[in-house]
């Protein structure tokens, strides 16, 4: 059994007490414990006749933490909004219960709502976003059924961090280069395979969608222009972005970014 501190106890209690007040527990030997099914079922229905059609709407359908919290726990400490006057304890309460209520509606296929909608067969997408409250921007949550909120909410920012995935390697490996250019073969060679992989795991359509990353290039050792000036003897210019053309005493043809090439003697 996890320890816990004499507060943080006293918190776990009031959060079983939140839920047995709601109506959200069950008895297991004269002992109340919280039914998180219960109250996962009525956070889905906070989003019951609240579907976003547009973008026109999205601020005032979609629900913020404070909101479904106040949804799912009307009577829970802070619900009223008024949260700077509540006791340490309380105030601790009210955060963790909108914490781990907010959690559901996780947007990855694994959250709980996003999970139950798909396993009803539902076509709606859970999405988060910014929506404003007031003059003040405020993460939410809402469900959607059109194209362009699900691509610009939904899947924008996923193929974003794959892309910023491949920035972050690319530069890695130049740092790497930098100090042990004898492993570019090899390292670039990893890469490959894990450049296959990905292709792999992404989905396409008829087989044929592939995406291209910003990752290091064998041909013309193609890298940052700081990172060339730092690896290289000498410098080739070419419209004002400059390129490595030699590592320690080679001298391999380099690439700039507008496709021109140049080689350097040694």
């Amino acid at each position: 059994m996890k320890f816990l501190n004499p507060f943080d106890r006293e918190v776990d209690d009031r959060v079983t007490a939140v839920f047995e007040a709601e109506g959200y527990s069950f008895e297991i030997g004269g002992e109340a414990r919280r039914d998180l099914k219960a109250r996962n079922e009525v956070a889905l229905d906070a989003f019951s006749g609240k579907e976003v059609t547009s973008k026109l709407d999205k601020s005032a359908n979609a629900l913020t933490p404070g909101e479904l919290f106040r949804f799912v726990f009307p009577n829970g400490p802070g619900a009223d909004g008024d949260v700077d006057s509540l006791a340490p304890e309380d105030q601790a309460t009210y955060e963790r219960l909108k914490r781990d209520l907010w959690s559901l509606t996780q947007p990855k296929p694994d959250g709980w709502i996003q999970k139950r909608l798909a396993s009803e067969g539902s076509t709606l997408v859970l999405c988060r976003a910014q929506v404003m409250r007031g003059a003040d921007p405020i993460n939410a949550a809402y469900l959607t059924n059109d194209p362009t909120l699900i691509m610009e909410d939904s899947v924008n920012g996923e193929v974003e961090g794959l892309v910023r995935k491949a920035d972050n390697l690319r530069k890695h490996i130049e740092m790497l280069l930098l100090r042990h250019p004898e492993l570019e073969d090899r390292m670039l060679a990893e890469i490959g395979k894990g450049v296959r992989r990905t292709q792999a795991a992404l989905p396409s359509k008829s087989g044929n969608a592939r995406t291209q990353a910003a990752l290091p290039s064998k041909s013309g050792n193609a890298l940052c222009p700081e990172t060339s000036r730092r690896r290289s003897a000498s410098v080739a210019r070419c419209g004002g972005c400059s390129t490595s053309s030699g590592i320690r005493g080679r001298s391999p043809i380099g690439s700039c970014a507008n496709g021109s090439t140049s080689q350097t003697g040694r």
